[in-house]
């Protein structure tokens, strides 16, 4: 008697190691550097990316030597780019800017300075962060909506003082309103959607081993 029991406990054991074992492959395992925030200019697995060709790198001296009268095409530019930065990849970056300008669009509304410091430069960040205090205290809030699609274009590309620099064209028909304490629209409004369109900067040093690009600037066509 005292042997099947035993040997129940041995099968009840087995099937409880099989069972974790299982459950770890489903959900996988905590190992404390989880980031809180997916990235969202993360490199896909590249078996599942049509990636553009590798340009060899390209010495920069040409460049400067061109004639102002003839300024190098936006595929040129891009090349050079791509020679300080063989990761870059245009249709993979772009998908990732617009999901950047929706996680930003949208954190500058709610205030959420936690993610703005992850995807801002440092000085950019700091007059998002003065302007989010200014609305603060005066009692304002400011409701902001994307409506339909984000469009987005590469407008430029670039390589200044080390660092690797994308101009993206974004526009979208947005909810924009500013409302005081009372809940009093004071600017903007807040049922009519208008078009909006911006011209960001993002930038990132191709040395680094950090995959993630930083807004540097905004801007408006004129």
């Amino acid at each position: 008697m005292g042997s099947n029991n035993l040997l129940d406990l041995v099968i009840f054991a087995a099937i409880a190691v099989f069972l974790v074992l299982r459950l770890r492959a489903v959900l996988g395992r905590r190992t404390g550097e989880e980031r809180p925030r997916p990235n969202p200019f993360a490199q896909p697995d590249p078996a599942y990316v049509d990636r553009a060709p590798v340009v060899a790198p390209t010495k920069l001296g040409p460049v400067a030597a061109t004639p102002p009268d003839q300024p190098l095409s936006l595929e040129a530019r891009v090349q050079l780019l791509r020679a300080a930065d063989p990761s870059f990849d245009e249709k993979h970056f772009v998908a990732g800017a617009k999901t950047a300008f929706q996680m930003i669009v949208q954190a500058f509304a709610a205030g959420d300075l936690a993610t703005l410091k992850t995807l801002l430069a440092p000085g950019l960040y700091a007059d998002f962060a003065g302007a989010i205090e200014g609305r603060t205290k005066s009692g304002h809030s400011l409701l902001t909506e994307i409506r339909g699609p984000v469009e987005a274009d590469l407008e430029d590309a670039r390589v200044e003082n080390g660092q690797t620099q994308v101009e993206i064209r974004f526009a979208t028909h947005q909810i924009h309103a500013l409302r005081d304490a009372s809940g009093a629209v004071i600017e903007g409004d807040a049922t009519q959607p208008i078009e909006i369109v911006d011209l960001w900067t993002f930038a990132r040093d191709p040395r680094s081993k950090d995959p993630n690009w930083q807004l540097v600037a905004t801007d408006q066509p004129a």
